[in-house]
């Protein structure tokens, strides 16, 4: 069961809001303009599992390591 509540985005759930974050930039652990699937992973089962404490929630991730999210600055 996925936590929601108005501190994730305005009553978004816990994982999805990380989720759209981490994809947005928020993941992007070696600052190189792409989030791959090891970074995204990390980053949502990290911030999911601290702020969902007591609730235990577990995200689990499975695929290749591929690029998940690119930003191109020139295309915002």
């Amino acid at each position: 069961m996925s936590l929601e509540g108005p501190d994730w985005g305005g009553g978004r759930g816990l994982f999805s809001y990380h989720l759209v974050n981490g994809l947005a930039g928020k993941a992007d652990m070696d600052e190189d303009g792409v989030v791959d699937l090891n970074e995204i992973s990390f980053y949502v089962k990290n911030k999911v599992k601290k702020e969902a404490s007591p609730s235990p929630q577990n995200p689990v991730v499975t695929g290749e390591d591929r690029v998940v999210s690119m930003k191109d600055e020139d295309f915002i």
